[in-house]
């Protein structure tokens, strides 16, 4: 069971990531200014506002509190690849966590304005948690997680130099002893914003609530997500 929802959330995602690159091989628009039908890429962001353009690189650092109810530090590295898809590779961790992650981010939908942007992106992450929350619950994680992520951003100003964002994503945890099973969770709701400063700098945030399914202690419970991020784009 494990190993079909794994295959099918990667075939998902694939042809979902492949679909934008194969219309640039399609029929172009009529007239004089003939051009593909697909959009360029627009203005770089790291966050779920967009993605990176081909050949640009990014260094990025961020606080995370997904793992726990205060944040994780992680640094990372992107490179944007085609004008369709940005990968990166991150690792961080706290004194009760480390996590290594790939990113693979792709644009579905751009408008020919570049204002308004959909992507999905995938997570893969290998990971060790452990943490007492005294009385409440513990953690205790050694696994791998899949995480697909669909967004939402709109970029404001003159310059585009702003982004606002929605995203919400499924949190799939399997750990690597039999017999802990597999943990589920949903981000319904993520809001937040990012800067594209002078100087190719980021700045950006983001808030959420996540909530775990299908277990019975904590089912149904919430649980807030916040983030801060800064990122060099070169």
């Amino acid at each position: 069971m494990k190993r079909r929802l794994l295959c099918s959330l990667m075939l998902m995602f694939i042809a979902l990531t492949a679909a934008p690159a194969l219309a640039d091989l399609g029929p172009t628009e009529p007239g004089p200014a003939s051009r593909p039908v697909s959009v360029p890429p627009g203005p770089a962001f790291l966050g779920p506002g967009g993605i990176l353009p081909p050949g640009t690189v990014a260094l990025v650092a961020k606080a995370d509190g997904e793992l726990s109810f205060f944040p994780s530090l992680f640094v990372g590295w992107r490179v944007g690849i085609g004008g369709h898809v940005d990968l990166g590779l991150e690792a961080g961790g706290l004194h009760t966590a480390a996590v290594g992650r790939l990113h693979v981010k792709a644009r579905l939908w751009e408008s020919m304005d570049h204002r308004w942007f959909l992507g999905l992106r995938l997570r893969a992450e290998v990971k060790r948690h452990e943490q007492d929350f005294g009385d409440a619950f513990d953690i205790d994680d050694w696994g791998v997680t899949l995480i697909p992520e669909l967004s939402v951003g709109l970029r404001l100003g003159q310059t585009l130099r702003h982004a606002v964002y929605y995203a919400a994503y499924y949190y799939y945890d399997i750990d690597f002893r039999s017999d802990r099973g597999v943990e589920h969770y949903l981000m319904p709701v993520m809001l937040g914003y990012e800067h594209r400063l002078r100087g190719g700098f980021h700045l950006g945030g983001d808030v959420g609530l996540l909530m775990q399914l299908f277990k019975a202690e904590t089912a149904g419970d919430v649980f807030p997500r916040m983030r801060v991020f800064a990122a060099y784009v070169f």
